[in-house]
């Protein structure tokens, strides 16, 4: 069983022409410490980059690029795809939320 974890991440968000970008970084904040609950990890510098289709309004080119560090000893073996798993289904789950806002 893995134990849980829990991050702090500052985000900053910017639209350049026709994309979203999405920057994010782990830090340190006196105001939430560890507890003995959760693992803390850490999120090096990531990004998510969100490009508009020209040729088609109704789709994008969703980048992401993600720098985690769980903490503690992971073989890579068990990682890679436990992160690739971990990405697709935050899509999936992303393309449910953003469903409810077809109507907008």
């Amino acid at each position: 069983m893995v134990a849980s974890r829990d991050f702090i991440s500052l985000r900053v968000w910017s639209r350049k022409e026709k994309c979203f970008l999405v920057a994010n970084t782990g830090i340190d904040y006196p105001f939430m410490p560890e507890t003995s609950e959760y693992i803390r990890g850490r999120n090096g510098i990531g990004c998510w980059a969100i490009h508009l289709m020209e040729d088609n309004p109704d789709r994008c080119q969703f980048e992401w690029i993600l720098n985690s560090d769980l903490k503690g000893w992971f073989p890579s073996t068990i990682l890679e795809p436990a992160y690739v798993n971990l990405l697709f289904e935050y899509l999936k789950n992303l393309r449910v939320h953003l469903k409810k806002y077809d109507d907008l």
